[in-house]
């Protein structure tokens, strides 16, 4: 199946974690692709705000062909 994946800010980002179609396999969770698939750690993954199709989500949740996957991590700042 095919995701659409953005990243956001300043997540670092293995060689394989890229913005674009990306292929996985059917009901894989976002965690088991984020681990297995892109390398991250599970430190990696702890601060990632995620949305699903725009949506607030987890990392628990099952991902199914043509879905929008976005991450990033919260950035602070100011004065």
């Amino acid at each position: 199946m095919t995701i659409f994946l953005s990243i956001c800010g300043p997540l670092r980002r293995p060689p394989a974690l890229r913005d674009g179609p990306c292929s996985c396999p059917d009901g894989i969770r976002i965690a088991d692709l984020l681990l297995s698939a892109f390398g991250l750690s599970p430190a990696d993954c702890r601060h990632l705000i995620i949305h699903l199709n725009h949506t607030p989500a987890s990392l628990h949740h099952i991902l199914h062909d043509g879905d929008h996957l976005l991450l990033f991590l919260p950035v602070g700042g100011g004065m």
